[in-house]
């Protein structure tokens, strides 16, 4: 279900959930993870207390994802629960964590694998190292929802390992990444407000998806998957900062957000149409950042 290509939907499910932050942050710098980092995670396995990354793949599906809400939520609309209704769908996912953890395993890691008589394989060093992520990964995903000595068990080694953990480059037009989403991390409420009326307008307008589409298809072309999705994944940290609630990001200031990341990952080859109509509606709200370009 998830992909580094499709990472807008991870972050778009992620920035609604509680602990989607934290979550985001360890998957960006798991992108950034070279062999030398990945030893040092591996060295620091536990085997007493590393397993749910095993655990979570074949655990029960979530009762928060879509496909589950979709009927609850026609049985609160004939009950005349509208409101809850609605926040139900706010709150739903695509997926949830036993998807990203695979993600992590198959594509984050997919320079770790190797093909032996037909078959794939990991050494046992990768395998030691994506788990103590994977661990760090599911407390992340329960913030607040596990005891604090299972939450320190889980995160431990890994902070163990990493006390600096790696940042990923988003690719030739970092800078302006970098200061577009800095700049949405400390958006005011007057502009996290803004954002969602700059969302609105740019609905109104429409093309949104056509130019998006265009946009992907760029980033696949161009090689530049894993610096795309690291600029989704920083999105859902600098929209936590800014305090933007699991109804605002659905209502569409996620996809305003996501959309200019998307578009500025590769600015050197979209037509300056598309490139304006998934950027500028952040333009409207934070300001220009066209001298990093």
């Amino acid at each position: 279900m998830y992909t580094l290509l499709g990472a807008p939907l991870l972050g778009f499910d992620l920035c609604r959930r509680p602990g989607g932050a934290g979550v985001a942050t360890l998957l960006e710098s798991a992108l950034a993870v070279t062999p030398d980092v990945l030893s040092r995670l591996s060295d620091a396995f536990d085997a007493g207390t590393v397993g749910w990354q095993a655990r979570a793949s074949v655990a029960t599906p979530e009762a928060g994802r879509l496909a589950e809400a979709m009927g609850r939520t026609a049985q609160l609309v004939a009950e005349g629960r509208v409101g809850e209704a609605l926040r139900l769908l706010e709150t739903a996912s695509m997926a949830g964590l036993p998807e990203i953890l695979a993600l992590l395993r198959d594509e984050v890691f997919d320079w770790t694998w190797t093909t032996v008589d037909g078959r794939r394989t990991q050494s046992e060093s990768a395998v030691r190292g994506v788990a103590v992520l994977g661990d760090a990964v599911v407390a992340a995903y329960h913030a607040g929802r596990l005891s604090p000595a299972l939450t320190d068990q889980l995160r431990s080694p890994y902070r163990r390992a990493l006390a600096r953990p790696p940042r990923l480059r988003l690719g030739p037009y970092h800078a302006a990444l970098a200061d577009a989403l800095d700049r949405v991390a400390v958006a005011s409420a007057e502009q996290v407000a803004a954002l969602g009326a700059s969302a609105d307008r740019s609905r109104e307008r429409a093309a949104w998806a056509p130019a998006m589409h265009s946009a992907t298809w760029a980033v696949h072309l161009s090689g530049r998957t894993r610096e795309a999705a690291g600029a989704q994944l920083r999105a859902v940290r600098a929209l936590a900062d800014a305090g933007v609630t699991a109804g605002e990001a659905a209502a569409g200031t996620w996809n305003l957000v996501s959309a200019a990341c998307q578009a500025l990952v590769v600015s050197d080859l979209l037509d300056s149409v598309t490139w304006s109509r998934l950027v500028a509606p952040l333009v409207e709200v934070v300001g220009r950042f066209d001298e990093h370009l």
